[in-house]
């Protein structure tokens, strides 16, 4: 069957639009005429601007704007017309007190880099003016007097300017859809939110050994149910994937559609009975090529080539050569197959480097179905990417990715197990601004840092627009920056990883081992990936035991909330269920005020691992929190952290870390519980 059509009568001018709202926290006319760029925003006081990705300059001027719904809207070009229905939207919730100006205009905006999508926004008191080099630049523009209209305090802005540009042309999001099937609907909301956030790239892997999911006229057998393993016969006909392309491109997002070829094309090879580097199959791709190049019009097609043995070397040249003599530009993965050097690289491993002189696209750790939802954000948060502080011809920027290989339970799971929504705004952040860290690492720094203070001040502006536009939608992440640990340790524990230690004697007040002090609701000692990213222990070794320690200081007694884990399974691997009564195969263990807490009763405790067994409540975001009573004063919470191996025939990548976080509902969110204070030793 073909997939049904879920098209929504609205436009996207007519949707809530999904843009953010401007915080004023002291008076802006304190700072008139001080200009915050990229260097220094760090250091002001940015929380009275709380747009996203943050501008490179914003200049504050005296006096305000009065908004009314009557608004003039001119446009020195005729191809920004389109924006006037949109634009009028805009303003529609504000009172009618007086007609206000607004001029869109294609003039010179000088900037250092990608001049095409540069805008210069000015607010004065008698009228708004965006202007940019091409109609790109007034999109976006658009988007952020669209964040500070959403919802302002009052219906008047403050006079400012903000001249903008992003340092990476590539910023995307890749969905997975081989092997789990999203509706077209949940892909056009993403793309939505995406735009909001000036991401301009979605790359749609449509096909897969689980299925082939985008139609073939010429072969409708490669859509046949019975080839497909999963969500059988559900797939996009040419209709319903040129629809979606119209629709990113309103929003001025490129779509990138993924053949994966010559690896993970099982469902190829289910449907014509051979492999496509065989000279029948090879002949086939060629076709199904040709038919996607007919029926949708797109600049860019990826041919994946990763993750297989080559033993036809023409294949992938003969298919490289078809597409470019179509007009078409072409992607590959790295470490991947034999490409030639026009084609672009989407490097996938920690340890691959950006090949030189030939241009690349980063997705090293940047796949979300290995992040758990806290520390991922801080990880994304801190990428340099393309290990360069801003992009050049061969460093184009970098793309996050959804690889669900194991089968997922519900789009909502799909989407809050890998934290879609709070990965893709420190996305957003990052790839605009530029700049970050040069080594993958999942660490805030320390708190005197500037790292610590960059994270921080996005860490406000990020949970303003989780409070503000995301209440319906699954974003698990909460306040993290005040939560302070000590890790003591380590502590060789010779294989035995119930073996008791000094901290867990509660009459003791120091240990000989030495401690360190770490922030954060989720700590990694070590990193999955390591030696290729990094937690807080960089020499971490095996068969060894550390603990942590925090101090939770509450006016009064109450009942709280804890979200705890001891490991945040990969929605790719095929991580085994704990035990019954039991928080992980490594004998972690966690105390609050010196009694052990107990772990949730798992849905099928001591299920081995398997790709078509969905996960169901191993991760703390998937499960309700322990219930838990603080006692007024300070409380005192342990964690026990042994290790044995980092493999085990349990899990693959043994990950050394620990989820702790009190929480409260707010709203229909989980929020970090409020009125408390944390110290480490």
């Amino acid at each position: 069957m073909k997939m049904s059509k879920e098209i929504s009568k609205l436009t996207f001018i007519q949707l809530p639009f999904l843009a953010v709202c401007i915080l004023w926290i002291s008076s802006l006319s304190e700072v008139s005429g001080t200009v915050l760029t990229a260097r220094n925003y760090r250091q002001a006081e940015i929380g009275r601007l709380a747009l996203l990705p943050y501008p490179k300059e914003v200049q504050h001027h005296s006096g305000t704007l009065l908004l009314s719904q009557d608004i003039k809207i001119i446009c020195r070009d005729t191809s920004l017309e389109e924006f006037v229905p949109e634009l009028k939207n805009s303003f529609r919730s504000f009172p009618t007190q007086g007609e206000i100006r607004l001029e869109l205009s294609l003039e010179t905006v000088e900037v250092p880099m990608l001049k095409e999508e540069a805008y210069v926004l000015d607010i004065t008191p008698q009228k708004i003016g965006i202007k940019a080099n091409r109609v790109m630049g007034i999109r976006w523009g658009i988007r952020t007097l669209q964040q500070l209209l959403e919802l302002t305090e009052t219906p008047f802005l403050q006079a400012m300017t903000i001249k903008d540009w992003p340092s990476f042309k590539v910023r995307g999001l890749m969905h997975d859809v081989g092997r789990n099937f999203i509706p077209l609907n949940v892909l056009k909301e993403h793309i939505r939110i995406m735009s909001a956030y000036k991401l301009n790239t979605f790359h749609w892997h449509l096909t897969e050994d689980i299925a082939w999911r985008l139609e073939s006229k010429k072969y409708p057998e490669l859509n046949q149910p019975e080839n497909m393993l999963r969500d059988p016969g559900m797939y996009y006909t040419f209709a319903e994937a040129r629809e979606l392309i119209a629709y990113a491109e309103m929003l001025g997002v490129n779509v990138i559609p993924e053949i994966d070829m010559p690896g993970h094309s099982q469902a190829f090879e289910r449907a014509f009975s051979t492999d496509m580097q065989s000279e029948k199959g090879s002949v086939l791709v060629k076709e199904l090529l040709l038919e996607v190049c007919e029926e949708l019009d797109v600049s860019t097609i990826h041919i994946g080539g990763d993750e297989v043995k080559i033993y036809n070397k023409d294949f992938l040249p003969e298919m490289i050569r078809l597409l470019e003599e179509q007009g078409k530009q072409v992607i590959g993965w790295l470490p991947g197959g034999n490409l030639k050097n026009t084609v672009i690289r989407q490097l996938w491993t920690g340890m691959t480097q950006p090949p030189e002189n030939i241009p690349a696209i980063d997705s090293r750790h940047l796949y979300l179905n290995h992040n758990d939802p806290l520390s991922g954000v801080v990880k994304i948060f801190n990428r340099q990417i393309c290990d360069v502080s801003q992009g050049d011809p061969y460093r184009l920027g970098a793309i996050a990715c959804i690889w669900p290989d194991r089968r997922s339970l519900s789009q909502k799971q799909l989407i809050q197990s890998n934290a879609l929504f709070p990965s893709l705004l420190a996305l957003a952040e990052r790839i605009w601004q530029g700049g970050g860290y040069p080594e993958y690492s999942v660490n805030m720094g320390p708190e005197e840092s500037e790292q610590f203070q960059a994270f921080r001040a996005f860490e406000n502006r990020l949970l303003l627009h989780k409070k503000k536009f995301f209440q319906a939608m699954p974003f698990p992440y909460v306040r993290q920056t005040q939560v302070s640990w000590a890790l003591i340790g380590p502590f060789a524990n010779h294989g035995n990883l119930k073996q008791a230690f000094a901290p867990e004697d509660f009459t003791k007040k120091s240990y000989s081992q030495s401690a360190m002090n770490v922030r954060g609701s989720t700590v990694w000692l070590r990193h999955c990936f390591h030696p290729y990213a990094f937690g807080h222990l960089k020499d971490a070794s095996p068969k060894s035991t550390y603990y942590a320690l925090t101090k939770v200081n509450v006016s009064k007694a109450r009942e709280g909330h804890l979200w705890v884990s001891f490991h945040n399974p990969s929605r790719s691997e095929k991580d085994a269920t704990p035990s019954e009564g039991k928080w992980d195969y490594k004998e972690s263990k966690i105390w609050l005020n010196g009694q052990e807490l107990a772990p949730p009763k798992w849905s099928k405790p001591g299920r081995e691992g398997h790709a078509e067994a969905p996960l169901l409540d191993e991760s703390y975001e998937m499960r309700p929190p322990l219930a838990v009573e603080l006692k007024e004063g300070w409380n005192t919470i342990l964690v026990k952290l042994p290790v044995g191996a980092f493999t085990t025939k349990h899990t693959r990548l043994v990950k050394w870390m620990f989820t702790a976080a009190l929480v409260e509902r707010v709203d229909g969110q989980w929020e970090a519980l409020e009125g408390v204070e944390y110290k480490a030793l």
